[in-house]
């Protein structure tokens, strides 16, 4: 990613709760390595508890190149939202409403 982690985001402790983001909390680079809370905020596929994420990448286009805040998050990240066993059908939805707070 644009934010030059590597391999690393497989490694504790990220251990692939990583993400991109777009240029609102992108920065330029500024936000690289910022951790934000990130919580989907559909209660009947999500659990209540947030995921921690790291942010190692800026977004490409479509969804991040609307001026909006966006998260890119990885699979291991998305599904850690869900209720359990139910991560890939949160993952199968695609684009979430979520709250967030650094």
């Amino acid at each position: 990613g644009a934010c030059g982690y590597g391999s690393l985001v497989d490694v504790r402790p990220l251990k692939a709760r990583v993400g991109a983001v777009s240029p609102v909390l992108f920065k330029a680079g500024e936000g690289c390595g910022a951790c934000y809370k990130v919580k989907c905020a559909d209660g009947g596929i999500c659990s209540r508890r947030p995921v921690t994420i790291i942010v190692t990448d800026e977004c490409p286009g479509g969804y991040c190149a609307n001026g909006r805040t966006h998260f890119d998050l990885s699979g291991a990240a998305f599904s850690r939202m869900a209720v359990a066993g139910l991560g890939s059908r949160l993952r199968d939805r695609g684009e979430i409403q979520v709250q967030y707070r650094r």
